[in-house]
């Protein structure tokens, strides 16, 4: 058996997809903190498992680009307010509208990586 191992920090779910089994944790150490990883293992001589793996960067690659939103600034938005009505205004429908972008933006992406997890299953 060639066994294949990948250490990750945090959830590990998504990569249970893509023939990975969780085998334990480790504790490593990060600057002056201690963190916990999960060790991962995936045998490479699995029949599909070029296509796990090209499957698998696909998917991540487009993990990579979601975008996060950013929330109204109190701050920033009670001075322009204060400068005038239209630059608050302004400031306002400008993140609104980068809310809905970033949203149809996430949708798109969440909708391919489903798909290569119905390919992945399939397959």
């Amino acid at each position: 058996m060639n066994i294949e191992t990948k250490h990750v920090r945090g959830n590990y779910n998504d990569y249970r997809y893509f023939g990975w089994s969780f085998k334990e944790d480790v504790r490593v150490r990060h600057g002056k903190h201690h963190v916990t990883e999960h060790v991962l293992v995936r045998d490479r001589d699995i029949e599909n498992y070029q296509y796990l793996r090209v499957q698998e960067q696909r998917y991540f690659a487009l993990k990579a680009e979601k975008k996060y939103y950013e929330p109204i600034d109190p701050f920033i938005c009670l001075i322009a307010l204060l400068l005038g009505i239209l630059p608050g205004v302004i400031y306002i429908a400008l993140k609104s509208n980068q809310k809905a972008n970033i949203e149809a933006h996430n949708n798109k992406i969440q909708l391919q990586m489903n798909t290569i997890i119905k390919e992945v299953n399939s397959h």
